[in-house]
C-alpha cells in the first residue's frame, strides 16, 4: 500500500512536471491575453455600459425644477386704476386706496413625469449598448493583432530551435569523424590540411550553434515579456495542424458590424426627437403675489399655490438639420461600405497567398522527405568510405552539409507549413 502510494505521488509529481516543462502556443496566447494592459479596457467598458444603461432609466424618473426669486416692482396694481365697468363691480369688494406691494418673492418647484417620451429612453438604451459593443470590437482588434506577434514569436522560436537542434546534430557528426580522421591522420593515412579543415569545420558549425542559441534567448525574452512568464527554459510543443473548417470571422468585420448598428441607431434617433413628449406636471409656489387678486390687495402675507395638469410637448428644431443630418449619415455608411470592401480584399488576397504557400509546402514536404533519405544514404556511403581507408575529407564533410541541410530543409518547412496554416486562420473569414 505504501509502495502503490509513492508510485501514485511520483506519478503525479512527473505529470506535474511535463505539464509544466511544455506550453502550448493556445497556453501563449491565453498568458498574453490576460498579460496585456488593454485586457482590463474589458472591464472598463463594462462599468460605463452599466452606467450609461443606469442613467438612460433616469429619463423615467421626476424632473424636478426648484427656484428662487424676489424683487422690486415700479407698476404694482391699484385698485383706483380699474375701468369704470370694473369699478362699480369692484367697489363692493375693493377698496379704492387697495393695491398691491412693489416688493415680490416666490420660491417654487415644478415636477414632471413623463408617461411617454417617443422611445428616446429605449432608443438611448440601444446606443449605451451598441457604443460599449463598438468598443469591444475594437479591443478585439488590438487583442487579435497581439495574438499574431505571440504567433510570429512562438513560431520564431520553434524555427531557431529546430535550426539549433540540426546544427547539433551535425556538430556530432563531425566530431565522430573528427575522431576518425585524427587516428587516420596519426597513423598517416590522412594529411594535416585534412585533419585541420575537419577542425575549422566543427568550430564553424559551433558558432552557428551559438550565434541561433542567442537568437533563441532574445525571442524567449520577448515571449516572456508578452505573455507575463518567464520562458527562457520552457519547453515550447509544436502544435498541431488547426481546424480551417471552423475559422472565426474577423474581429475587424465585427468592429465594422457594431458602427454601422450604431449608424442606424443615430438615423433612428432622427424620427424619435420628432415624437411628441407626453407627461404629467405640477407646479407649485409660494410667496407673493400668488394668483389670488383680491388677497395681493387686501394682504402682504405670502400664499401657497398649485397647479396640476398633463402637458403635451413637441421640438421641431431639428426639422431645421433632418435632411442634412441623415445624408452625414449615409455618407457614414457609405464610407463603412468603402472599408468593408478595402477588408474583405485584403483579406482574400491572404488568404489565396496562405493558401498558396501552404500547397507548396505540402508538395515540398514530399520531396523533402526523398531528399532527406538520398542524402543520408550519400553521406553514409562517404562514411563507409573513409571507415575502409579510402578517405576523402573534402566529399565526407561536402556529404555531411548536403544531409544536414536536407534535414534542416525538412524541418524548416515542416514548421513553415503549421505557421501558415495558423495564419491562415488568424486571417478569418471574410463572412
Amino acid at each position: 500500500m505504501r509502495t502503490r502510494l509513492i508510485l501514485t505521488i511520483l506519478g503525479i509529481t512527473l505529470f506535474c512536471q511535463t505539464a509544466h516543462s511544455e506550453v502550448t502556443l493556445e497556453q501563449c496566447r491565453d498568458l498574453a491575453k490576460s498579460n496585456y494592459p488593454l485586457a482590463r479596457q474589458y472591464d472598463i467598458l463594462e462599468a460605463t455600459r452599466e452606467c450609461n444603461l443606469k442613467n438612460a432609466s433616469t429619463m423615467w424618473m421626476p424632473h424636478i425644477t426648484v427656484g428662487f426669486g424676489g424683487g422690486w416692482i415700479n407698476s404694482p396694481f391699484y385698485a383706483s386704476e380699474m375701468s369704470s365697468q370694473l369699478r362699480t363691480f369692484a367697489d363692493i369688494f375693493i377698496p379704492e386706496g387697495l393695491a398691491e406691494s412693489p416688493w415680490q418673492y416666490q420660491a417654487g418647484a415644478s415636477i414632471v413625469q413623463n408617461i411617454w417620451d417617443g422611445g428616446a429612453a429605449g432608443l438611448r438604451k440601444k446606443v449605451a449598448d451598441a457604443e460599449a459593443a463598438r468598443e469591444a470590437a475594437d479591443t478585439d482588434v488590438s487583442m487579435h493583432e497581439m495574438e499574431k506577434q505571440v504567433d510570429e514569436i512562438f513560431f520564431t522560436i520553434l524555427l531557431l530551435e529546430e535550426r539549433k537542434t540540426q546544427a547539433n546534430g551535425k556538430i556530432d557528426v563531425l566530431e565522430a569523424s573528427l575522431e576518425k580522421i585524427r587516428h587516420y591522420n596519426v597513423e598517416g593515412l590522412v594529411s594535416d590540411k585534412d585533419f585541420k579543415t575537419m577542425q575549422a569545420e566543427v568550430l564553424s558549425v559551433r558558432q552557428q550553434s551559438e550565434s541561433l542559441a542567442s537568437s533563441i534567448a532574445a525571442s524567449r525574452l520577448a515571449l516572456s515579456l508578452m505573455t507575463g512568464r518567464d520562458m527562457s527554459a520552457e519547453e515550447l510543443q509544436i502544435p498541431a495542424e488547426p481546424e480551417l473548417a471552423q475559422m472565426d470571422v474577423s474581429p475587424e468585420f465585427e468592429y465594422i458590424s457594431q458602427s454601422r448598428r450604431l449608424l442606424d441607431l443615430s438615423m433612428k434617433k432622427l424620427d424619435v426627437e420628432l415624437m411628441p413628449k407626453v407627461g404629467l406636471f405640477a407646479n407649485l409656489s409660494y410667496g407673493y403675489p400668488s394668483r389670488n387678486l383680491y388677497r395681493n390687495m387686501t394682504g402682504y402675507d405670502p400664499l401657497f399655490n398649485a397647479q396640476f395638469g398633463i402637458q403635451v410637448k413637441f421640438n421641431l428644431d431639428p426639422l431645421y438639420t433632418r435632411n442634412s443630418d441623415k445624408a452625414v449619415i449615409r455618407m457614414q455608411q457609405n464610407s463603412l461600405d468603402i472599408q468593408t470592401d478595402m477588408l474583405k480584399l485584403r483579406k482574400d488576397v491572404n488568404y489565396q497567398s496562405y493558401l498558396c504557400e501552404i500547397t507548396r509546402l505540402q508538395n515540398t514536404l514530399d520531396s523533402d522527405r526523398e531528399i532527406l533519405q538520398l542524402r543520408r544514404e550519400i553521406r553514409q556511403a562517404a562514411q563507409d568510405r573513409m571507415d575502409d581507408g579510402y578517405a576523402d575529407t573534402a566529399e565526407l564533410i561536402r556529404e555531411i552539409n548536403a544531409e544536414s541541410e536536407a534535414a534542416l530543409q525538412e524541418s524548416i518547412h515542416r514548421i513553415e507549413l503549421l505557421k501558415y496554416q495558423y495564419s491562415l486562420e488568424q486571417n478569418g473569414k471574410t463572412e
